[in-house]
């Protein structure tokens, strides 16, 4: 969203108040995300809402974390427990990103200081744009439960092995 502000006598121009960058995040299959870049946010982070409606897997931290806003306080969201990370590609360039997963509001995904950092995009913060090119996510899919297992019918079981990661490393056979 853009609103506009006095600058001088009678000139108004646009000043821009986030900026999202969209991009391809592969998970069982390839969805356009978007991300609000944060330079002032100190990780990354990515919503629960996103990591379940795509089914990354998560894992738990070792250590919960406390997140804390700007002035100090605890974020409502408490700490943090869980984080997933993603391969992402740029061009060329290409890194295992951490996200930690909280509760994000409005937004899905944080590209903070340290994706900006290892990234380097162009940014025209006037202008709200950024030069770079489209980035892409690897995220690892969610394991199915035994008890969603247990949900397929009989008759299909027995190609289990095709959906087993183990297997799958082998594929496609020679």
């Amino acid at each position: 969203m853009t609103w506009g502000r006095a600058k001088g006598l009678n000139h108004l121009y646009h000043n821009i108040q986030k900026i999202n960058i969209p991009f391809t995040v592969c998970t069982e299959r390839s969805t356009v995300e978007k991300a609000l870049l944060d330079s002032g946010a100190m990780d990354n982070f990515i919503d629960h809402r996103t990591t379940e409606r795509l089914g990354i897997q998560t894992e738990a931290l070792a250590q919960p974390i406390r997140l804390t806003n700007v002035d100090s306080t605890t974020n409502q969201a408490g700490r943090i427990k869980r984080y997933c990370e993603m391969t992402i590609q740029s061009g060329h360039q290409r890194n295992v990103t951490r996200f930690y997963e909280t509760s994000l509001g409005e937004d899905r995904i944080i590209f903070g200081y340290p994706w900006l950092r290892t990234f380097n995009p162009e940014i025209d913060w006037e202008k709200g744009k950024v030069n770079m090119p489209w980035p892409k996510a690897w995220a690892k899919r969610r394991k199915i439960s035994i008890a969603l297992a247990e949900q397929i019918l009989e008759e299909y079981r027995r190609h289990s092995r095709v959906f087993d990661e183990k297997e799958a490393d082998r594929f496609p056979p020679k």
